[in-house]
Protein backbone atom coordinates (compact mmCIF):
# COMPACT_ATOMS: atom_id res chain seq x y z
CA UNK A 1 0.00 0.00 0.00
CA UNK A 2 0.80 3.74 -0.02
CA UNK A 3 1.42 4.30 3.24
CA UNK A 4 3.63 0.91 3.93
CA UNK A 5 5.25 2.10 0.86
CA UNK A 6 6.48 5.33 2.27
CA UNK A 7 7.14 4.38 6.15
CA UNK A 8 10.27 5.15 7.17
CA UNK A 9 12.44 4.17 9.74
CA UNK A 10 14.27 6.52 12.18
CA UNK A 11 16.72 6.05 14.75
CA UNK A 12 16.53 8.63 17.84
CA UNK A 13 18.70 11.05 16.56
CA UNK A 14 17.15 11.37 13.21
CA UNK A 15 13.88 11.11 15.02
CA UNK A 16 14.25 14.24 17.05
CA UNK A 17 15.81 16.60 14.99
CA UNK A 18 13.55 15.83 12.05
CA UNK A 19 10.68 17.39 14.33
CA UNK A 20 9.78 21.40 13.54
CA UNK A 21 10.37 23.53 16.97
CA UNK A 22 7.17 25.42 15.53
CA UNK A 23 5.11 22.56 16.47
CA UNK A 24 2.57 23.14 19.07
CA UNK A 25 1.69 19.56 19.63
CA UNK A 26 3.23 16.09 18.69
CA UNK A 27 2.97 12.74 19.69
CA UNK A 28 5.23 9.89 19.28
CA UNK A 29 4.26 6.04 19.23
CA UNK A 30 6.50 3.29 20.12
CA UNK A 31 6.67 -0.73 20.20
CA UNK A 32 9.00 -0.64 23.41
CA UNK A 33 8.70 -4.86 23.35
CA UNK A 34 8.59 -4.59 27.05
CA UNK A 35 9.33 -1.78 29.75
CA UNK A 36 11.56 -3.59 31.60
CA UNK A 37 14.47 -4.61 29.16
CA UNK A 38 13.41 -1.06 27.55
CA UNK A 39 11.96 1.96 29.16
CA UNK A 40 15.29 2.80 30.88
CA UNK A 41 16.97 3.42 27.29
CA UNK A 42 13.79 4.89 26.10
CA UNK A 43 13.49 7.36 28.88
CA UNK A 44 16.76 8.41 29.05
CA UNK A 45 16.96 9.31 25.42
CA UNK A 46 13.63 11.23 25.36
CA UNK A 47 14.89 13.33 28.15
CA UNK A 48 17.59 14.47 26.16
CA UNK A 49 15.78 16.22 24.08
CA UNK A 50 15.13 19.74 23.51
CA UNK A 51 11.44 19.70 22.52
CA UNK A 52 9.10 17.65 24.63
CA UNK A 53 6.19 15.54 23.05
CA UNK A 54 2.62 16.14 23.92
CA UNK A 55 1.96 12.46 24.08
CA UNK A 56 3.91 9.69 24.53
CA UNK A 57 1.96 6.07 23.68
CA UNK A 58 3.76 2.82 23.94
CA UNK A 59 2.60 -0.87 22.83
CA UNK A 60 3.47 -4.05 24.41
CA UNK A 61 4.76 -2.59 27.62
CA UNK A 62 4.31 -5.91 29.68
CA UNK A 63 3.59 -4.06 32.23
CA UNK A 64 -0.37 -3.73 34.14
CA UNK A 65 -1.87 -0.59 35.93
CA UNK A 66 0.07 -2.44 39.09
CA UNK A 67 3.64 -1.30 37.79
CA UNK A 68 3.14 1.49 36.48
CA UNK A 69 4.80 3.46 39.26
CA UNK A 70 7.68 1.58 38.37
CA UNK A 71 8.04 3.70 35.35
CA UNK A 72 8.01 7.51 35.34
CA UNK A 73 8.82 9.77 33.19
CA UNK A 74 9.42 13.51 34.09
CA UNK A 75 7.35 16.01 33.37
CA UNK A 76 4.42 13.62 32.20
CA UNK A 77 1.47 12.35 33.13
CA UNK A 78 1.02 8.44 32.70
CA UNK A 79 -2.21 6.20 32.39
CA UNK A 80 -1.02 2.33 31.79
CA UNK A 81 -4.11 0.10 30.70
CA UNK A 82 -4.51 -3.17 32.15
CA UNK A 83 -2.37 -6.47 30.70
CA UNK A 84 -4.23 -9.43 29.00
CA UNK A 85 -4.28 -12.31 31.58
CA UNK A 86 -2.21 -14.99 31.28
CA UNK A 87 -0.33 -13.17 28.62
CA UNK A 88 3.25 -12.36 29.51
CA UNK A 89 4.70 -10.84 26.69
CA UNK A 90 2.92 -8.58 23.67
CA UNK A 91 0.25 -6.74 25.94
CA UNK A 92 -0.13 -3.76 27.86
CA UNK A 93 -0.48 0.03 26.82
CA UNK A 94 0.39 3.11 27.89
CA UNK A 95 0.09 7.17 27.35
CA UNK A 96 2.26 9.74 28.46
CA UNK A 97 0.79 13.30 28.21
CA UNK A 98 3.45 16.03 28.82
CA UNK A 99 2.60 18.44 31.80
CA UNK A 100 1.27 21.16 29.55
CA UNK A 101 -1.97 19.32 29.03
CA UNK A 102 -5.12 17.95 31.39
CA UNK A 103 -5.58 14.58 30.95
CA UNK A 104 -8.27 11.74 32.45
CA UNK A 105 -9.53 8.24 31.75
CA UNK A 106 -12.75 7.33 30.41
CA UNK A 107 -12.98 3.79 32.32
CA UNK A 108 -16.20 3.40 29.55
CA UNK A 109 -13.62 3.15 26.66
CA UNK A 110 -11.08 1.33 28.11
CA UNK A 111 -11.06 -2.14 27.02
CA UNK A 112 -7.98 -5.11 27.19
CA UNK A 113 -8.41 -7.66 24.12
CA UNK A 114 -5.93 -10.44 23.04
CA UNK A 115 -4.57 -8.64 20.14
Amino acid sequence: SHVLENCKNYNFNSLFSSISQECDFSSLFLNIDGNASNFDYFSAQLQLQALPFSIVALAETNTGKDESTLYHIENYSHFYGEKYPGKLKGTGVCMYVHKTFNASINEQLCTVTQN
